[in-house]
């Protein structure tokens, strides 16, 4: 086994690759070097990414590239299918709350479905006051990222994790079905060719009105989530595990129609 890691998009992510020989090292690092570019090209904290150029540009026609098109793709369909619940276009809610610094008053709303895409055009449009937010599934979009990059190298065999709530599966372990993870105050899960999204509210935290509220917004009330301690989902892809673990703990149900293979919520004691 070898382990490698990195610090990026405020975390730790690390690859556990099933090989000891040069082969799974140049695909780890390959992967790490994916995970990188992943985030200098979404970071909203980086002024040269070209989600910052996206959020510049409020108003007007930006150019992107295929892939920033397939991500927002994919934010679209999961966006329409929670009905707002997943919603990257929180950046200036974000904000508002304090979560990006300073409470910043003044009025933001999110809203989605108010983004215009044009592919054929390779741009992106969003409304003036809106700034895209991709935080609730840049890390596994990464992870991703990263796994097309360890496929490429010949690893069939590893574990990929960003700060542990999002977490990826190739293969299973040397003389195992499957990779066995654990949920903090939870089960453990069996990851096979799959992904893990573990979405809850705490972690950073922002004061308002006296009060301190977690991370996670409901872009619908356009406030943080209440009555969830916990959501984790598992999925196709990390970025898909990602997302709707966001959904979920937004929502506090599942859709019927969730592209899910295991779900869970865990309510807060304090909303009981």
């Amino acid at each position: 086994m070898q382990r490698l890691a990195l610090a990026a998009m405020a975390t730790r992510f690390e690859l556990v690759l099933a090989g000891d020989g040069p082969r799974a090292r140049a695909g780890g690092e390959a992967a790490l070097d994916a995970i990188r570019e992943t985030e200098q090209r979404l970071s909203a904290f980086r002024r040269d990414s070209l989600t910052a150029r996206v959020n510049a540009g409020a108003g007007t026609a930006v150019r992107v590239d295929d892939e920033f098109l397939e991500l927002l793709q994919l934010c679209a369909r999961v966006h329409a299918a929670t009905r707002g619940a997943f919603d990257p276009g929180v950046g200036a809610l974000m904000e508002n709350w304090g979560f990006r610094g300073p409470h910043a008053g003044g009025a933001a709303r999110a809203g989605f479905e108010r983004v215009l895409v044009d592919e054929a055009a390779h741009t992106v449009r969003i409304p003036a006051g809106m700034q895209l937010d991709f935080g609730a599934v840049g890390k596994g979009w990464a992870l991703d990222r990263a796994a097309e990059a360890l496929r490429a190298a010949g690893v069939a065999s590893a574990l990929l994790h960003g700060g542990t709530s999002s977490v990826l599966a190739l293969g299973a372990p040397p003389g195992a079905e499957a990779w066995k993870v654990r949920i903090r105050g939870g089960p453990d899960v069996a990851l096979r060719d799959a992904a893990l999204g573990v979405s809850a509210p705490h972690g950073r935290t922002a004061e308002r009105d006296g009060r301190r509220h977690g991370h996670v917004l409901d872009p619908r009330r356009a406030a943080p989530v209440q009555g969830m301690a916990l959501a984790a989902c598992t999925a196709t892809s990390a970025a898909l595990a990602d997302a709707w673990s966001t959904a979920l703990l937004v929502l506090g149900a599942v859709p019927p129609a969730a592209p899910l293979t295991w779900t869970l919520l865990v309510p807060d004691p304090a909303h009981v």
